[in-house]
């Protein structure tokens, strides 16, 4: 199962990598610009899922930062539709970046 239980997402390399993409992407979200620096607001996203892609999982052009209204939209068993994202930019920085 892939989820908060996974315990990957307790992992060293995890946590390590969810922090620098959190910074890479300034600590807001991708979609709304939300800041998402307060405790509980930030979700580091797999833009291809870890089910489908288990080889992006540590891939950092596959993730990017959500508030968590935008990442509640995007999953549908969070009560979202799930829809197109954004095309992220080999340097995982949003073209508004840019």
């Amino acid at each position: 199962m892939i989820g908060r239980t996974d315990p990957f997402y307790s992992s060293r390399a995890w946590r390590a990598l969810r922090y620098e993409i959190l910074k890479r992407d300034r600590w807001h979200c991708v979609v709304c610009q939300a800041s998402v620096r307060h405790k509980g607001t930030s979700r580091v996203d797999h833009i291809l899922s870890r089910r489908t892609h288990p080889q992006l999982s540590l891939d950092p052009r596959n993730l990017r930062t959500l508030c968590t209204g935008c990442d509640a939209k995007r999953h549908h068993e969070k009560g979202g539709k799930h829809r197109e994202r954004p095309e992220i930019a080999l340097d995982g920085l949003p073209a508004a970046w840019r």
